[in-house]
């Protein structure tokens, strides 16, 4: 089932999506107010179970191996965020009815890419997850915010001694009952 058919409610007629704060007024915006984010955990089965994850260059969670993503805009669908992220960060255009809802996290950083930097992030966040056909396996690497996207084997995820982050390891649970 598309995500936005049963968690979407929208009254009356839908507005137009409103794009990013300017710059300028971020670092204010994020001083005051959650900023809204989606995940997207991509998944293939062959030649085994795996996600797509890169390593993040920017603050919060700078090194880590996460999944592409970043903000949702303001009238913007979860389907169509994840969309949006997946192809500024994949190259793969995806239709937005393809992601299923896996979970809700809020992330709570001490740190931001934006001056002053230890005032942190209060970041909820939709994890998306999508299941590639074989035909699309063939990923871009495309500049964004994460460096170098591998695929990474679940199984490596999942393990207790692993360098993956818990929240990561938590929405890949989630993944595994799509």
């Amino acid at each position: 089932m598309p995500i936005d058919d049963n968690r979407t409610f929208i009254y009356g007629e839908r507005r137009p999506i409103v794009g990013s704060v300017p710059g300028e007024i971020y670092p204010t915006v994020q001083e005051t107010t959650s900023i809204y984010c989606i995940d997207v955990f991509v998944l293939r089965r062959r030649p085994e179970m795996q996600v797509l994850l890169g390593r993040r260059v920017n603050r919060p969670a700078k090194g880590f191996m996460w999944p592409p993503g970043g903000r949702k805009f303001r009238n913007e669908l979860w389907g169509e965020a994840a969309a949006r992220h997946l192809k500024k960060d994949t190259g793969l255009e995806i239709a937005p009815d393809r992601f299923r809802y896996l979970d809700h996290v809020l992330l709570l950083f001490d740190d931001r890419q934006q001056e002053p930097i230890e005032v942190g992030t209060d970041t909820p966040v939709t994890q998306m997850g999508l299941e590639l056909t074989e035909d699309e396996g063939h990923l871009l690497d495309t500049p964004g915010e994460l460096d170098k996207l591998e695929w990474c084997s679940i199984r490596d995820i999942l393990d207790t001694a692993s360098k993956f982050d818990r929240c990561v390891q938590r929405a890949v649970t989630h993944l595994l009952r799509l």
